[in-house]
């Protein structure tokens, strides 16, 4: 399964650190709590799956496979 947006993009830099819970990327916009991406990780973890996080194909955005 691939999950893609056309979203601002992670830097590369903070490519391992949004996993973390409650972590948000500086000057993100929006209201989100950091919480997504650590859910995601979580339920993975627990099922022996594996994910990763690459650019998009799009301009910008973040791709999860």
């Amino acid at each position: 399964m691939t999950v893609e947006d056309d979203g601002p993009g992670i830097p590369d830099i903070e490519m391992n650190r949004v996993f973390e819970r409650f972590y948000r990327i500086p000057g993100s916009p929006g209201n989100g709590c950091g919480l997504g991406l650590a859910i995601v990780k979580e339920i993975a973890d627990l099922h022996k799956a594996r994910f990763e996080l690459n650019k998009s194909g799009f301009k910008s955005g973040t791709e999860l496979i």
